[in-house]
């Protein structure tokens, strides 16, 4: 079939040379997998690149393409290696269509969390709602790829050659691609600090054997910090002429790998050291006794509405179950088991969700089976179950909150664009809130000031309009601010802005009473519990015109716009008042906290943290009155050269 040519004269594709949009390509890829639907693929070209997609995948492949050639020379020049081959990228909607690719059959379903598949020059990404995650996938697949020319050559006898020549670990190929693909970052450092303090890294090979991945990217990053980057880059060279990474590290440093990685312990052992020194180790009650001998992964930590009962899933490498307990951990019960354990494909994290109803008498459970969503209504008052289809216009659902007993609050994927919806139970119906290229996640009902509406997190730009914006030139890969929308005003298509750090994320909002929310945030390098409220301050003064015809014509004070006198009836200036979000942090741990939920009605608070290697959960009363200085990292002091953006406070 011959390619259609496409000119795109269009800013949104960053200018691109030789970009080229193909029309159907029935191409098999190697042997069936199991599949629930067929596809069918179309292209993108660039000089480097040879983007595919599919299904509703168009507007995830045009950010691919423009991240793909944004990245590409960044990290040509750290591996300072040339390849002339494109690089191909197939691009899937979810993790769901990844798992059923044809391509590659056997190299894809090595794939686990975090890791870009390979295959020769292919490489394989699918969107979570996430453009940083998209990004950071496009990044460690072009890595991986420069990283295997280089190594091992682009032809079968160079790689069989060097295949047996040079024997590269684990943790300098995984740690490596790893590195380039994503800073380093809070969650990273938070789980190399438990394993340090809590003495079950003693040594760079304990990390080795645990998690050969981690230990990479702390070791590079640790090289890049003490060393400069460009050693990164030279080792890579000289590891490769001398096919060895012992004589790599002794051309480069002037030393032997083994005092390298003492050097490495020393260097994270004392910052972390420092940081626990200050910080608080964990909240003052006794955790929730939950049974997790296997210390299997612990989400979605739901709270009910009266504050006695807690809901939670366990997910063991895809074997899902969702649980109900009181509290003090007595009549726990099953409600859903979902799926099996598989090693060798990629753990689907995202899936399943849980929302009480507020008044408790439900729980409701979004998860997926066979490339379905589903939603399962749990009836606590007579133990019944009734499971409902989700329309298939949602490609994937990120989160849900009951607004009331019959509508949720969704953040879901269409189109390859994560947005804001209210979905009705019983007519399956659904509402529209935000449609525009920014990410919208976290989405959850609250009530601020009186006003009711949904409080979530985005990574849009300085525009609070939520209508109509497409993707353009600007890539939706910022961090992540918190937004409030008030679902009360009729055609709403403004939010409120109730945080700003460019160089954090905000997560997690949650409503605590009519006044306050409560937040995750990452500003200091630990995710830490922040509460905030909403007040109204003067923004600006503006003219306003009641012409003669009673028509009203508002106008900045500083305008340069005039109209004719004798059309004017009235004129008057007036001061104008905006809400704007303030908040303080509440807590001074020296963990992340991983997830929290509320009971408003029983000012309760369920936070779940990772510490000293287990899953712990606690309730406790909310104190809105609690302030806190959270200790700043060495990692985040590095990060912002010791300066962190602080917080307004209310004039």
């Amino acid at each position: 079939m011959k390619l259609k040519i496409i000119i795109i004269g269009l800013m949104s594709i960053l200018a691109l040379p030789f970009l080229s949009e193909g029309q159907n390509i029935n191409t098999e890829f190697g042997k069936n997998r199991v599949q629930y639907h067929g596809f069918e693929w179309w292209e993108y070209e660039t000089r480097n690149f040879i983007v595919y997609w599919s299904k509703e995948g168009r507007n995830v492949g045009q950010s691919v393409v423009q991240m793909a050639e944004l990245d590409h020379e960044e990290i040509r020049s750290l591996m300072e290696y040339r390849i002339s081959d494109k690089i191909e990228i197939l691009v899937y909607t979810d993790l769901t269509d990844l798992k059923q690719s044809n391509i590659g059959k056997n190299q894809v379903f090595s794939n686990s969390k975090g890791i870009t598949t390979i295959v020769d020059n292919k490489m394989f990404v699918y969107f979570d709602g996430d453009h940083n995650h998209l990004r950071e996938q496009i990044r460690q697949g072009i890595a991986r790829i420069y990283l295997n020319y280089m190594m091992y050559g682009g032809n079968i006898q160079e790689i069989v050659q060097n295949v047996v020549l040079l024997n590269l670990p684990e943790w300098f190929t995984e740690g490596l691609v790893s590195y380039v693909g994503e800073e380093w970052n809070t969650e990273l450092d938070n789980q190399l600090r438990d394993g340090i303090l809590s003495g079950k890294y003693t040594s760079f090979q304990d990390l080795i054997e645990d998690d050969p991945r981690l230990a990479g990217h702390s070791f590079w990053y640790f090289i890049s910090q003490n060393y400069g980057e460009a050693t990164v880059s030279n080792l890579l060279y000289l590891t490769r002429i001398n096919r060895s990474v012992e004589n790599g590290f002794l051309y480069v440093l002037g030393t032997s790998f083994y005092r390298i990685s003492g050097s490495w312990f020393n260097f994270y052992k004392e910052h972390y050291s420092e940081d626990a020194n200050v910080g608080n180790p964990l909240v003052a009650t006794e955790s929730v006794p939950i049974k997790n001998k296997r210390n299997i992964p612990l989400g979605q930590i739901r709270l009910s509405p009266n504050g006695n009962q807690i809901a939670y899933t366990t997910n063991e490498l895809g074997k899902v179950r969702v649980y109900i307990q009181d509290v003090d951990g007595r009549n726990k019960k099953i409600i859903l088991k979902n799926s099996y354990k598989n090693t060798f494909q990629a753990t689907d994290y995202n899936y399943p969700l849980l929302t009480w109803s507020k008044n408790g008498s439900q729980l409701a459970v979004i998860y997926e089976k066979r490339d379905e969503i589903k939603l399962l209504l749990h009836d606590l008052t007579g133990e019944k179950s009734e499971t409902l289809l989700i329309p298939t216009i949602y490609e994937r659902v990120l989160s849900a909150d009951f607004v009331d007993n019959r509508q949720i609050a969704l953040s879901a994927i269409q189109s390859g664009f994560s947005d804001i919806y209210l979905f009705d139970t019983r007519t399956r119906q659904s509402k529209q809130v935000t449609k525009d290229y920014h990410d919208d996640i976290d989405a959850t009902f609250a009530t601020i000031n009186g006003k009711k509406g949904i409080l979530f997190a985005s990574n849009r730009d300085d525009s609070t309009v939520i209508k109509g914006e497409k993707l353009d030139s600007l890539l939706p890969i910022k961090t992540f601010d918190l937004y409030f929308y008030d679902t009360e005003i009729k055609n709403n298509i403004d939010v409120v802005r109730l945080t700003n750090t460019p160089l954090a994320n905000e997560k997690e909002p949650r409503m605590i009473n009519d006044r306050h929310f409560s937040y995750l945030s990452n500003e200091t390098g630990i995710y830490n519990r922040y509460i905030g409220y909403v007040d109204t301050i003067f923004a600006y003064k503006e003219r306003v015109y009641i012409l003669k015809n009673k028509k009203e014509i508002k106008l900045s004070t500083d305008s340069l716009l005039t109209l004719a006198v004798e059309e004017i009836d009235t004129m008057f200036v007036r001061d104008v008042y905006k809400p704007k979000g303030f908040s303080y942090a509440s807590t001074n741990y020296n963990r992340n906290i991983i997830e929290q939920h509320t009971a408003p009605k029983t000012n309760k608070m369920a936070t779940l943290l990772f510490y000293e290697g287990e899953y712990q959960v606690y309730v406790d009363d909310i104190n809105v009155e609690q302030k806190a200085k959270p200790i700043i990292t060495h990692f985040m002091r590095n990060k912002t050269g010791t300066i962190v953006k602080k917080k307004e406070t209310k004039p």
